[in-house]
């Protein structure tokens, strides 16, 4: 699947699968005017940086973690990775990611492929909030992902107040029976409640409860 969002539209190509995808945007990012620190396909390994990591401070003070004075890139990530990682064997996993985002300036664009890859449910939505922290800042982030935990964890940031409802765009891509395109961009509220679930999106939970509810054979 190729997605670009910008803020004069959306634009989705020729997906193989169902897939789910969101923006989460800031009014005063440009298109002309942003940095792209990784690539589409972000390896989840710690030595596959495909970008020079600051040695000094992080990005912007906007991302500085709230129990942490200094502003040392290094410092910082250890202090996220501490937050978001619950445990330890995801760390190294988790990493790339954090990195990513703190050595980003105000107005560069990520482009992230399923960053919830081999990690932990409670990581996936602690990335989330750490995403939409990153969006509120005015990084524009554009995520391909299969996570509702990823998405709950945005979904938490705005009933928080922490993100503008406005500022995430949710689509969510399929194939017809003719081999068509279709998406379908669901709408959420200051609550973090969106307005309807198309079928398919992130209802396979839903849909096993269900029949587990069934009389058994």
């Amino acid at each position: 699947m190729k997605m670009a969002l910008d803020a004069g539209g959306r634009k989705a190509v020729s997906p193989a699968a169902p897939v789910h995808a969101f923006g989460l945007k800031s009014r005063f990012w440009h298109l002309w005017d942003f940095i792209v620190w990784r690539s589409l396909q972000l390896s989840l390994s710690t030595d596959s940086h495909s970008h020079s990591l600051p040695t000094d401070n992080i990005g912007q003070t906007g991302l500085q973690h709230p129990s942490v004075e200094s502003m040392n890139f290094a410092v910082q990530v250890e202090a996220w990775l501490s937050q978001i990682t619950p445990h330890d064997q995801t760390n190294f996993r988790a990493k790339p990611i954090v990195e990513t985002v703190l050595a980003s300036a105000p107005r560069s664009l990520l482009l992230i492929e399923h960053p919830e890859t081999r990690l932990h449910s409670k990581t996936i939505v602690k990335l989330g909030e750490f995403f939409s922290l990153a969006a509120s800042t005015g990084i524009q982030v554009v995520l391909e992902t299969h996570s509702d935990h990823l998405l709950n964890g945005i979904r938490l940031a705005i009933h928080g107040g922490r993100l503008a409802p406005d500022d995430v765009q949710l689509n969510y891509i399929s194939l017809t029976r003719q081999g068509l395109t279709d998406v379908v961009s669901p709408i959420l509220d200051r609550n973090g409640r969106i307005d309807h679930w198309p079928n398919g999106l992130f209802d396979e939970g839903e849909n096993s409860l269900c029949g587990l509810l069934e009389p058994a054979v």
